[in-house]
């Protein structure tokens, strides 16, 4: 179980680093449904991009760590990579119901991002239901 959990922490910290790069490029995500408050948003979205990259290289650097502190630390950047994409994942959504198409696209970027950190979740309580990891670490 083990190696499942490792793999996902690896895909959701490398998507989250490259979806929240792309944010900061302004080139992928497009804000024109702002009209003439275009560029209201720049330093909202560059302070979440931030965050969202900065959490995802936490189990990187976690790795490093003894083993209770890098649990807890993983336990904890997974939590608050799931708030940061519930924020993102709700924003483009009330932009899709105004109408606005790539509301919806940008959306289920982030929607696959939440289904892969809850995925992470529910190994973590079959492992705990079935057999235990015999070395009693999260990742």
């Amino acid at each position: 179980m083990g190696g499942k959990k490792r793999l996902l922490l690896i895909i959701i910290s490398i998507l989250t680093i490259l979806i929240s790069g792309s944010y900061l490029s302004r080139e992928v995500f497009d804000f024109s449904f702002l009209g003439i408050e275009i560029g209201s948003e720049l330093q909202t979205v560059r302070i979440w991009s931030y965050w969202s990259i900065g959490i995802a290289c936490v189990p990187a650097a976690a790795y490093f760590l003894a083993i209770k502190i890098r649990d807890a630390l993983l336990l904890l950047s997974l939590a608050l990579q799931f708030i940061l994409q519930l924020l993102a994942f709700s924003g483009w959504v009330f932009v899709g119901l105004l109408g606005v198409f790539s509301g919806w696209v940008s959306a289920l970027l982030h929607a696959a991002l939440l289904v892969l950190i809850a995925r992470i979740a529910t190994l973590g309580m079959e492992q705990r239901q079935g057999e235990s990891d015999p070395d009693g670490r999260f990742i």
